[in-house]
């Protein structure tokens, strides 16, 4: 049996309901509402309800990987809602949904257990590389649909992902299964309000979802950890307004990305991986390209509406500094608003995409008519451009202009900044140049997005400007290897991180007396702390210590002291930290 190395304890402490309290708070915060028509918030704040989807009851608090962990408990959007005070009335079709995928989940697992005696492959890295796919929902029937009990139905799409495996265009991963908007249909039309919820950790199609008529709101729930339940009530019933904006964006045909046809598993290739759209990825490239997203990267809706207002603008050498007020311009509900700065560089012989995000600020609460007003500083050298032929960092003469917005089709000049000439600000060596030739996507003689007061706000724009001469140009100097600790004699008696700790010993003492081998599991692990098969391998959701993201392994926890509720790093902390951060990833600097 596993030894566990945390609290067994069926007492919740008052740390773990403090953490609780903040995890539900942030994650309720980073909901990203994408449509509303006001039916958010829920006008009845309890009652009866209708839920529906993979979701409703399978949430997924975390994605695959180290996106995962072993929590004390995990609370689902249907368990969120009724300890809100709602009556879920829509129970059978969720019990018939959750029996049809527990029988498609003990098929996946006969089969990861079958590939495991027949030819000994790590069943987590089975799990890893090939995770379970949950198969179509069961088909929501007319005695399913209970509109004589509730005039409102929610539907929680959930897709799981994480590292180990790309999702795939299929039905079920980034399209919807065929089920699903079947049901989606069906529900849109038989109630009056209808809600979904998007329980995912990336970007799905959204066409189908768009296109169904009667869809009232779809709010981005993601993946919102333990508490992401209660968090997801808070936000449907107003007691928290939503504020999330999204980091990236979500288009409207998968085929609108570059580099689709050769991603993964797409052209067959699944050892090398060309990322030939260079510096044009995510919104970078829809800009520069006038590529229409549905949704533009830091998009997100509120119950209220604010307004965004420059006040002053200041510039010296080092720093750009702005002033600007958030105003909460709606009339019944509190918010926290968000101001996003970008930044245009001029066009010269570099690449450079049509605006990058170089500085936000967020409010506090407001209420309706309050305001904040909001310092946002941005350093001039972020400005700065890679010139890979210079291995430098180059900040090219022209105009940079400010915008301000609240996503990024929403940003507005500002201010111009104008640089006299051109300058280097930090000069480097290329480290780690490509070994083969590769063509990387150009904007060369493609008309960026623009809208209509564009060019009338640049020549009204206010004019800054920065002396190239007053620009002070830095030289890295690379460290060199760090010295070697020699291998130290054998002992009969082991060191241990607690005599490291009270000073007894020092750090290099202790790593000395270690074998090779024992390094390299520090480094990479050992089967999740040496549970299950052997050899060496990473892990996640870890097996001894509840709540931890994974585990490197358990091989010194008894002879060097690593047993108790403390870890390694936690031990060493205070007297090597910094010095020997690497050590909290398991990766001692040697």
């Amino acid at each position: 049996m596993a030894k566990l190395y945390a609290s067994r304890s069926p007492e919740i402490s008052e740390r773990e309901r403090r953490n609780g309290d903040r995890s539900r708070r942030i994650a309720s915060q980073g909901m990203v509402l994408l449509e509303n028509n006001g039916t958010l918030p829920l006008r009845e704040t309890s009652g009866n309800i209708a839920l529906y989807g993979n979701g409703a009851r399978r949430t997924i608090k975390g994605g695959t990987g180290s996106g995962d962990v072993n929590s004390r408990e995990i609370v689902n959007v249907e368990m969120g809602l009724e300890d809100a005070g709602y009556h879920v009335v829509s129970k059978e079709w969720i019990d018939r949904d959750c029996q049809n995928v527990a029988g498609a989940l003990r098929q996946y697992q006969e089969k990861i257990i079958a590939n495991l005696r027949g030819n000994g492959q790590s069943a987590f890295m089975d799990i890893f590389t090939n995770p379970f796919i949950e198969p179509a929902i069961v088909p929501v029937e007319d005695d399913d649909i209970k509109t004589d009990l509730t005039d409102t139905a929610i539907y929680v799409l959930s897709r799981n992902s994480g590292e180990g495996a790309d999702r795939r265009l299929d039905p079920g991963q980034y399209y919807l299964f065929e089920e699903e908007i079947e049901a989606l249909k069906k529900l849109a039309v038989a109630y009056e309000n209808m809600i979904v919820v998007l329980n995912v950790g990336g970007v799905i199609d959204m066409k189908a979802i768009k296109s169904i008529p009667g869809i009232d709101a779809v709010l981005l729930m993601s993946q919102a950890g333990s508490y992401g339940g209660y968090a997801l009530a808070d936000v449907l019933t107003g007691k928290e307004t939503p504020s999330g904006h999204l980091t990236t964006s979500w288009p409207v045909n998968y085929e609108d990305t570059p580099i689709t046809d050769s991603f993964s598993y797409r052209n067959g290739d699944l050892d090398d991986e060309y990322y030939t759209e260079g510096i044009y990825v995510g919104y970078r490239y829809y800009d520069s390209f006038n590529v229409t997203p549905q949704y533009p990267f830091g998009y997100g809706k509120s119950y209220t509406k604010f307004r965004l207002e420059a006040n002053d603008i200041e510039l010296d050498v080092d720093t750009i500094r702005l002033q600007v007020r958030m105003i909460n311009a709606g009339d019944r509900y509190a918010g926290r608003g968000l101001a996003q700065v970008y930044v245009s560089a001029p066009a010269g012989r570099l690449e450079k995409p049509y605006q990058e995000l170089k500085g936000y600020a967020k409010s506090a609460l407001l209420e309706p008519g309050g305001y904040q007003d909001l310092s946002i500083e941005i350093p001039t050298r972020s400005l700065a451009s890679y010139d890979e032929e210079k291995a430098a960092w180059i900040l090219e003469p022209g105009d940079y202009l400010i915008r301000l917005g609240q996503h990024s089709r929403d940003s507005r000049v500002v201010a111009r900044i104008h640089l006299d000439r051109e300058v280097v600000t930090e000069q480097l060596s290329n480290r780690l140049p490509l070994d083969c030739r590769m063509q990387e996507l150009s904007r060369t003689g493609v008309r960026p997005y623009s809208y209509p007061d564009e060019e009338a706000e640049i020549a009204n724009a206010l004019v800054l400007e920065l002396m190239a001469e007053e620009i002070a140009s830095r030289r890295v100097t690379y460290s060199k290897l760090p010295k070697e600790i020699p291998l130290r004699a054998a002992r009969t008696e082991r060191l241990t991180l607690k005599q490291v700790r009270e000073g007894q010993i020092c750090l290099e003492d202790f790593l000395g007396q270690l074998r090779p081998e024992e390094l390299a599991a520090l480094c990479v692990g050992s089967q999740r702390g040496q549970f299950g098969a052997s050899g060496p391998q990473i892990g996640a959701s870890s097996t001894a210590v509840a709540g931890a993201a994974g585990d490197t392994t358990s091989l010194l926890i008894d002879d060097c002291g690593w047993a108790g509720r403390t870890s390694p790093v936690q031990q060493l902390q205070g007297r090597y930290e910094g010095e020997y951060s690497d050590l909290r990833y398991g990766n001692p600097r040697l």
